[in-house]
């Protein structure tokens, strides 16, 4: 296969086919289009490579022949080539110039109509280019399993005038785009093939995938609401489903890493607490450890799922022997249930303003709590019944790369005096409330926020 040498060589194939079957002979040239060569001074065909394409369909796939099926490797780099071809008389203002240009135009696409398709068995007839009887095709693709096609690429007028327009120096000159495909750059790493088999595993299971029924906040007290789908964090929630208990019973919150619970002896119950920022020891990996940020649960919709290790029958041995018994853990997943994971809303920043300070202010209505930011989500703060975009707040403005924190957000003073009623003498106390993507903040302190006159 064709190596690094495998543009030239579509090149070189091209040239050669137009100078070994034009009727009339005439050079055949590789220039930008703006360059005239010292040593030609007739007319000529100019060809010119300025656009190099990925062929996608041919991404992944290895050469018939090689490589195995299941190897690991690079398959070879497939291309697709567009040249400009041109025709160029000496002397544009001839009489006869640019009759000429497109009797060599007529003469170079008529070859490349006749021989549309070029392979190791089309011959020179002439020894215009290489010897009589020499294949056509450059030897740096004799080997390709891909023969080198060659299409006249539909360009529009538009399409030229790009082209010509980023050469100044040029005039415009009878042209057409050929695309020639496939050309193919082999790959220098060797493809790795996995080994055989050397034992092979067979394994059955008559048990029964886990289901959840309900999930929702472990009531605390009698008068705590039953079946709640709303939490906060640190809140205990409660499973319901069937087949819940095996060997190990694992629970994955959201994006967490999985955690290990205990069901009831029904399999049908199982209760597990909400982590913050820390692993409990529980966790796979073992805790406690920190949770990464980007990873911490978030507020909105919250997906809970359960992980059940189930022993099973096996039977396990070589490539000739029968085998022998045995069992292996299979981890089976349940489907996956939801909650909604609220903000919780703790203190806000200034209490109270004025309206001609909050109208000249640079500061910002400053929120704190939990999860009260979501990157890549909604944050809307209401102040009284009034909404505004809760902003992100950057507590290191010489360190902008950093995540926001998620523990607080923001709203400008100055768009609250300009978007809220004017206060009556005594001032206006609004409610705060935040929602976060779709969840509201949790009932907590009753948080105000006052604008006086």
């Amino acid at each position: 296969m064709a190596g690094y040498r495998a543009i030239e060589g579509a090149s070189r194939t091209l040239r050669s086919l137009l100078r070994d079957r034009m009727q009339e002979t005439v050079p055949v040239t590789l220039l930008p289009p703006d360059v005239e060569p010292a040593d030609i001074d007739g007319p000529r065909v100019n060809l010119y490579l300025f656009e190099v394409k990925r062929q996608a369909e041919l991404t992944n796939q290895m050469p018939p022949g090689q490589g195995h099926p299941g190897a690991y490797g690079k398959p070879p780099l497939s291309l697709e080539l567009f040249y400009l071809l041109t025709t160029v008389f000496p002397s544009e203002t001839a009489i006869e110039a640019d009759l000429s240009c497109q009797r060599m135009l007529g003469d170079a696409l008529g070859v490349l109509h006749e021989w549309p398709v070029v392979t190791g068995r089309l011959l020179a007839i002439t020894a215009n280019d290489r010897p009589m009887g020499a294949p056509i095709l450059d030897t740096a693709l004799l080997d390709e399993h891909e023969s080198l096609k060659i299409t006249l690429h539909p360009a529009g007028l538009e399409d030229y005038t790009k082209i010509w327009t980023a050469l100044p120096e040029g005039a415009f000159r009878r042209s057409v785009v050929l695309a020639v495909s496939v050309v193919q750059i082999e790959a220098r790493i060797p493809p790795s093939s996995p080994g055989p088999v050397a034992t092979r595993r067979l394994i059955a299971d008559i048990g029964r995938r886990p289901m959840l029924t309900s999930i929702f906040r472990t009531a605390v007290l009698p008068t705590d609401p039953v079946a709640e789908p709303r939490v906060v964090l640190g809140d205990r929630i409660t499973i319901r489903g069937h087949n819940l208990a095996g060997r190990r019973t694992l629970v994955r919150l959201g994006s967490l890493d999985p955690i290990a619970a205990e069901p009831d002896g029904a399999g049908e119950r199982l209760e597990i607490d909400l982590p913050d920022a820390i692993y409990p020891p529980t966790a796979e990996p073992p805790g406690p450890r920190p949770i990464p940020p980007d990873q911490r649960l978030r507020a909105g919709t919250l997906t809970v799922q359960v992980l059940v290790e189930q022993e099973r029958e096996a039977v396990s041995g070589g490539r000739e022997d029968r085998g022998t018994p045995g069992t292996a853990t299979a981890r089976v997943f349940s489907d996956t249930g939801v909650l909604q994971l609220l903000p919780e809303l703790a203190s806000a920043s200034p209490a109270s303003i004025t309206v001609a300070a909050a109208g000249a202010s640079n500061e910002h209505l400053t929120l704190t709590g939990k999860r009260l930011f979501r990157p890549g989500g909604a944050t809307v703060v209401l102040v009284g019944e009034h909404a505004f975009d809760g902003q992100r707040v950057v507590l290191d403005p010489t360190r902008e790369w950093l995540p926001p924190p998620d523990d607080r957000t923001a709203v400008p003073l100055r768009r609250l005096a300009r978007s809220l009623p004017p206060p009556p003498p005594g001032g206006t106390l609004y409610p705060l409330r935040v929602i976060v993507d779709g969840a509201p903040s949790a009932a907590g302190p009753a948080l105000t926020f006052r604008l006086d006159p």
